[in-house]
């Protein structure tokens, strides 16, 4: 009874959402909304995969299958981040556009994110190679992976990624396409229970 009194309850607050425009499979510019976070590059990369592993041991383990798979094959894209006007090339592993500070299976992914600031949590995870990757993956679930040297974190209102490579792109773990690639807050989209 506790849980239909929270959903039903005069207790609301109102949160911000993310929305995404990108190519979809037919190559058509498409748009949707997120809550949590969005990944490109390598984090979409691990997302595809980890959708192949059986799930019968839950979602950490064929994410973990995924992520050591991909660290054989994986290669770091040159892109143009775009963030809130401000131009720049970067060599990245991923970028995560988060709304929220979780991830899937309790990667504290953006710990500094708040859902109602009006703001996106952009974390660029720059050129590491792979023993890094292995390195600091672990400090993801303590959120204390943002003080590492080559990863950044920035707060923007609209943010936009082009790569002259494939890129793949995945929306609160639903995988979606492709890059070119904006995002943009929209601020109050939600009333929650709390």
């Amino acid at each position: 009874m506790k849980s239909s009194r929270m959903v039903t309850g005069e207790h609301r607050r109102l949160v911000d959402a993310g929305q995404v425009e990108y190519t979809d499979n037919d190559g058509q510019r498409a748009v949707r909304y997120f809550i949590n976070g969005v990944g490109v590059g390598f984090d979409a990369e691990v997302a595809d995969g980890s959708k192949r592993v059986p799930h019968f041991m839950g979602s950490t383990v064929p994410f973990v299958l995924s992520l050591l798979k991909l660290l054989l094959f994986y290669r770091n894209k040159d892109i143009r981040l775009n963030i809130d006007g401000r131009d720049e090339a970067r060599r990245v592993l991923s970028v995560v556009v988060a709304n929220g500070a979780f991830f899937g299976g309790g990667m504290r992914i953006a710990p500094q994110a708040v859902l109602d600031n009006n703001l996106l949590d952009v974390i660029t995870i720059g050129d590491v190679h792979k023993l890094e990757l292995l390195h600091v993956f672990p400090r993801v679930y303590k959120g204390t992976h943002t003080t590492y040297p080559k990863i950044r974190v920035e707060k923007a209102g609209q943010v936009s990624i082009e790569c002259d490579k494939r890129i793949l792109l995945q929306a609160d773990g639903e995988l979606l396409s492709c890059g070119p690639v904006t995002f943009k807050v929209v601020p109050s989209a939600l009333s929650v229970a709390l």
